[in-house]
């Protein structure tokens, strides 16, 4: 550090100052950015309806239950309870969410070529 009349002068490398920038921004913008929330392994009825309804799936708590007894949804039944795995309902949304574009593009088609007949 040196003084040039009522001025300080310091003396630093490039690297230096590009670390104290990065880590100001850092501190700055850390706050901002949104926290990835840890999702639980297992749902019971009402998580299964919040993480599908998250992922793009239209589903209430009774459609739901009247999807689980004919083995359309994975689940798994303790007593009356019943489960739902992560990762199992993951696989079957991403299933019924393609499956459901496809419907809907084979539509569109058909209803293409009958427009043209």
């Amino acid at each position: 550090m040196n003084t040039i009349g009522d001025s300080t002068i310091i003396i630093t490398t490039r690297e230096d100052i590009m670390n104290i920038v990065n880590d100001a921004v850092r501190m700055a913008i850390t706050p901002l950015i949104p926290q990835k929330k840890e999702e639980p392994e297992r749902f019971n009825i009402n998580g299964a309806v919040t993480y599908l309804q998250e992922k793009g799936i239209r589903i209430s708590k009774s459609a739901l239950y009247k999807v689980t007894p004919n083995g359309g949804i994975p689940v798994h039944r303790f007593g009356s309870r019943l489960v739902f795995d992560c990762h199992e309902l993951e696989e079957w949304a991403n299933f019924k969410l393609k499956n459901a574009n496809t419907n809907k593009i084979a539509h569109a088609v058909a209803k293409s070529i009958k427009r043209k007949n």
